[in-house]
Parts: structure tokens; sequence; C-alpha cells
């Protein structure tokens, strides 16, 4: 059970691509991630004290929480038919690298869990359609991302 981790390789290429063709990136974090997805098994849990009222009873956990067993794929999940629907395929290379025909170029969508970077023209648009969808915090233009710094250099 995983949740999609692009490789880095993969994230390199899609920084030459996107240079190449005048795509512009922005990252995204989508916040509280697992709370996204569904259990697909039955979880029970004894109420604390914070529950006031029920504490002492069992209840049962609809939505995947972080250390759940199915959590990540539980997220993938969500993820994925969400940029299907809105028109990007997976790559073959790269099932979290995923890619869009625009007709006159290819956007481009890395998923690291719950990190996202789009490659696009107007890469804003997606991000505000995403917003609309999940909460989103620490968007913008990419100048540090898993580790590296990222340097923007203008080709002349």
């Amino acid at each position: 059970m995983y949740s999609g981790v692009v490789q880095i390789d993969t994230i390199r290429l899609g920084f030459l691509v996107g240079q190449l063709n005048g795509l512009m990136p922005i990252a995204t974090d989508i916040s509280c991630t697992y709370l996204h997805g569904t259990n697909k098994e039955k979880v029970y849990t004894k109420a604390g004290p914070e529950f006031y009222k029920l504490q002492g009873q069992t209840l049962m956990i609809e939505k995947s929480v972080y250390g759940l067993y199915r959590s990540r794929a539980a997220w993938h999940e969500v993820l994925a038919d969400m940029l299907r629907m809105l028109g990007y395929t997976p790559s073959y290379t790269d099932p979290n690298f995923w890619i869009k025909d625009c007709g006159t170029h290819y956007e481009h969508i890395a998923t690291w869990v719950d990190d996202l970077i789009h490659w696009s023209k107007n890469p804003m648009g997606l991000i505000k359609t995403v917003e609309q969808i999940f909460p989103l915090k620490g968007t913008g233009i990419l100048e540090y991302y898993l580790g590296r710094n990222v340097d923007h250099i203008p080709w002349e």
C-alpha cells in the first residue's frame, strides 16, 4: 500500500522539458491529505475524554487517517481520480508524472504524496481549480524542493 512518489530523475526531466517549452513551474502542498480518502476496511476506536458525552463508546473511523495501513493508497486513489477528471494521464515511464495535451503544448504534473509541481503556461489556472477541491498551502514559484534549491536560469 503506497502513495505516489515521483522519481527524482523524472522531476529533473520535468524541469528540462518545461524550460524548453516555456512552461512555468508552480508547487503546492495539499493539506490534510489522508482525510480526503475513505477507509475500505472497518477500523474502530474507543472514544477518549476529548469526545465528551461519547467518551468510552466504540466509534468507527470512516476517513483515512495517518498511520492506518491503507490510508496512503486511499489518498493516491483520490488524487489520481481528480487528475483524470482534469484531463491528465499518467506517463508510461513514471505513473506519478501526469501529462495533459493542451493542443499547442503539453502540461505536466509531478506528484510526491501530497506535493504537486505543475508545469504550464498558466499554472495558477490549475491551482485555482485544485483549490476548490482540496485546501492548499505553500503555493508558489519553486525555490526549494525535496532538499534541493531550484534556480531559474533565463534562456538567451
